[in-house]
């Protein structure tokens, strides 16, 4: 459940980040948060994969 809304949280953080860099076209310090928020997404989005991964391989059974 956790994986799951973690995993909704990311992509949306993802989208938000990238409706926020189309929109900051003139503002270089806008432009620079919205990578921020779009490296910070992808990155959570890694590390709850790579959990997901560690947890199933060391308990034998699929959390989601």
């Amino acid at each position: 459940m956790f994986i799951a809304l973690g995993g909704g949280i990311a992509v949306l953080m993802c989208v938000y980040g990238g409706v926020q860099y189309v929109y900051s076209a003139d503002d270089p310090g806008g432009r620079k948060k919205a990578i921020q928020i779009l490296v910070q997404a992808i990155v959570g989005g890694i590390i709850l994969t790579v959990a997901k991964a560690i947890i199933e391989g060391v308990a034998g059974v699929s959390i989601c």
